[in-house]
């Protein structure tokens, strides 16, 4: 009976030491979770700050997989550059209601990219955070490793303001502001669009420019190969090029030749200058080149000279 109710004390110890450790693990988790989202709640506009507007609800976090739950269509790409976490807040004003997006992701290029791949070269832009830009009912820039999107409900003048007040507030909690991946300075300079530069870690940003099929036969995963993108103008002439780095001259003529053949069975082909271009049904220009270990892709050019031009300053010439 005595050894009984040793063996009874001994497994009620047990099983009281299990249960408080889970506690003491879930406490934790939850003291961890907590502090994430207040990290990221320090970077909303105050009440105070974008009077009268208020927060009409406590913010929700969403982490890693859980985006899909919150944008499940656009998910994937997030994913691809390298996402985090999301803090939304919304924001109301009598019956207006504004929401803020806050995009924690991986990195600052992870942040660059995604926020790359959505604007649009013919949006305004304003004058805070690495970048940003302003469409009628939305402001967006990208800072350090944040991306950040502010929604609103209204295109009018007034909601305009208000939006950039709610930027300007984000961009000056978050502070820290960062330098665009370093592959941009690859892309030759002159004549490049304003604001059409972006980055490129994979298959589902390469799509949103240029589609190869659905096999990412550049091999671009932004680890050892990245890619970067631009759109060139002179006058009424305009040239789309996507720039990709290879550890080495071999792989880029290898990756060219795949392209080529690509173009081949879609485009018609012709020649300039001994060199190879291709045409499609709209009559734009499909040109691809390798100098040194990065391989060139134009496409979707109204002429060709206008990609001599681009090229040209890369020292290179298609007479050579």
């Amino acid at each position: 009976m005595m050894k009984q109710k040793i063996k009874y004390n001994l497994l009620r110890t047990s099983i009281y030491t299990v249960l408080l450790l889970v506690l003491l693990n879930v406490t934790s988790s939850l003291s961890s979770a907590k502090k994430v989202i207040n990290s990221l709640e320090n970077f909303l506009p105050t009440n105070n700050e974008v009077f009268p507007w208020e927060k009409n609800e406590p913010a929700i976090l969403y982490e890693q997989r859980q985006l899909y739950e919150y944008i499940n269509g656009g998910a994937e790409i997030f994913h691809e550059y390298g996402f985090n976490r999301v803090l939304t807040q919304s924001y109301m004003y009598n019956d207006e209601l504004i929401i803020v997006d806050i995009y924690e992701m991986e990195n600052t290029k992870a942040a660059f990219g995604i926020y790359s791949i959505q604007r649009d070269p013919n949006m305004p832009t304003l004058d805070f955070g690495d970048d940003c830009t302003q469409s009628d009912f939305h402001v967006a820039f990208w800072q350090d490793c944040f991306y950040v999107v502010i929604i609103g409900d209204k295109s009018d003048i007034t909601t305009k303001k208000i939006l950039i007040n709610f930027a300007q507030s984000i961009s000056k909690h978050i502070g820290k502001t960062s330098m665009q991946p370093e592959i941009i300075d690859h892309l030759p300079k002159h004549n490049i669009l304003p604001g059409s530069a972006g980055y490129l870690k994979g298959l589902l940003g390469l799509n949103t420019q240029l589609y190869l099929g659905q096999k990412n036969i550049l091999g671009i995963n932004g680890d050892k190969v990245e890619g970067a993108f631009a759109i060139y103008q002179i006058n009424n002439d305009k040239a789309h090029l996507l720039l990709i780095r290879y550890p080495d001259l071999k792989e880029a003529n290898a990756k060219a030749s795949l392209v080529k053949e690509f173009f081949s069975k879609k485009y018609e082909s012709n020649s300039q200058y001994n060199h190879s271009i291709f045409i499609d049904s709209k009559g734009l220009q499909y040109s691809i080149l390798v100098i040194n270990n990065f391989l060139y892709i134009f496409f979707r050019s109204t002429s060709f000279d206008l990609i001599q031009k681009v090229i040209k300053q890369k020292n290179y010439s298609f007479e050579n």
